[in-house]
C-alpha cells in the first residue's frame, strides 16, 4: 500500500504520511487497528521512506564508451581547474540558467525583530513577471563571479553574460563548462570569442543545428584532441559545449 500513489486511494496528497497510511490501512481493513509507531516500524523494516524523493536522469548517449569518455573529459576539466588557475592564470567556470523565477514584491515592508517578537513578513505580494538567472560558478573557489538577471534567455543574453564574466579578469584565460543548450554554441558566441581573442581567420559556416565551429584544429585544455562535434575556439578561451 505504501508503494502505491496516494491518488489511487482517492487521497488529495502526493506522498504518504504515517497518519494517512494508518487511516488507509484501517479503511481497507488490512488491519483492525494499528498505531503510528507500529506503522513506522513496518516501513523501517521494509526500508520504505514515502516522505523522500530523488531526482533521476537518463543520458541520451546510447554508447557507454562514448558516454564514459564524455564524463571523464568533464571530470578531468574540473580536476585540472586548480592547477590551471595557479600555473596558467586560467579560470574554469561552470555556467547554467534558471528560468521562470517569479519576481515578487511584498505589499508592505517587513517588520523587524523585537524582544519577544520574531520578524514579521507580509503575506500578500505583488507579481512583477518572471526573470531568468544565469549563474557562473568558479570551480576552484565555488563563488559566483558575475551572475546575470534578466527577462529573457536568448543568444544575445548569453553572449553578454560570457563577455561580462571575462571582463572581471581580462588578462586571464577562461574555460567555460556548459550544457548543450543551443545558445551555448551559437554563431554570436563564436564571433564574440573570436573578437575577444583577436582571431583573424575563417570561422567556418553555421550548421543546420545552429552551431558554428572554428575551421582550424584545436586541442582541449587538457591537451587531448577535441571531438568533432564540439564548439572549438583555438585561442586563450575554450568553450566546451558537447551534446548531453
Amino acid at each position: 500500500m505504501a508503494c502505491e500513489p496516494p491518488e489511487k486511494s482517492g487521497r488529495p496528497i502526493t506522498h504518504w504520511t504515517i497518519a494517512e497510511l494508518v487511516d488507509e490501512a484501517k479503511k481497507r481493513r488490512i488491519v483492525e487497528s494499528i498505531s503510528p509507531s507500529q506503522m513506522r516500524r513496518y516501513l523501517d523494516e521494509a526500508q520504505l521512506k514515502p516522505h523522500k524523493t530523488r531526482y533521476w536522469l537518463n543520458t541520451k548517449e546510447k554508447d557507454p564508451v562514448a558516454f564514459q569518455q564524455k564524463v571523464e573529459e568533464v571530470c578531468d576539466c574540473y580536476r585540472a581547474a586548480p592547477r590551471l588557475l595557479a600555473e596558467e592564470n586560467t579560470h574554469t567556470v561552470c555556467i547554467d540558467e534558471m528560468t521562470g523565477i517569479q519576481a515578487l514584491q511584498r505589499i508592505a515592508p517587513t517588520l523587524p525583530m523585537k524582544p519577544g517578537q520574531t520578524e514579521c513578513r507580509e503575506f500578500e505580494y505583488q507579481r512583477h513577471g518572471t526573470l531568468t538567472y544565469i549563474g557562473n560558478f568558479d570551480v576552484v573557489s565555488g563563488r559566483l563571479i558575475a551572475p546575470t538577471i534578466g527577462a529573457t534567455r536568448t543568444e544575445e543574453d548569453f553572449v553578454q553574460h560570457v563577455a561580462q564574466t571575462v571582463a572581471t579578469d581580462p588578462e586571464a584565460s577562461w574555460v567555460f563548462v556548459v550544457d548543450n543548450l543551443n545558445i551555448h554554441a551559437s554563431e554570436g558566441l563564436v564571433k564574440s570569442v573570436a573578437e575577444t581573442c583577436n582571431l583573424d581567420e575563417d570561422l567556418g559556416k553555421k550548421r543546420k543545428n545552429g552551431r558554428t565551429r572554428i575551421a582550424r584544429d584545436a586541442t582541449h585544455v587538457s591537451g587531448r584532441q577535441e571531438p568533432p562535434h564540439s564548439l572549438r575556439v583555438p585561442a586563450q578561451t575554450h568553450v566546451v559545449a558537447q551534446p548531453d
